[in-house]
């Protein structure tokens, strides 16, 4: 079976997991015309918000060790 560029891609956004995908979603459908956004497209929008969540998560990795560093304290251990 052949789908229609469209219908993969709201076949695709529906079967994201919600719990991670949700907010992205949401503005997706909100922002966009899904009859005529690509795959490509939604896909290249979905990889940049990986990376800007991964590079959040990463800031505040590197912010707590460094709040512990200069406490002295790491995971309620007195260094």
């Amino acid at each position: 079976e052949v789908l229609e560029e469209s219908k993969l891609v709201k076949k695709f956004l529906k079967s994201l997991p919600r719990t991670k995908y949700i907010h992205i979603v949401a503005s997706l459908e909100q922002v966009l015309d899904l009859n005529t956004t690509g795959f490509e497209d939604i896909v290249g929008r979905l990889k940049a918000y990986e990376e800007r969540i991964g590079e959040d998560s990463q800031k505040e990795d590197q912010g707590k060790l460094m709040w512990a560093n200069e406490t002295g304290i790491f995971y309620g251990f007195q260094l």
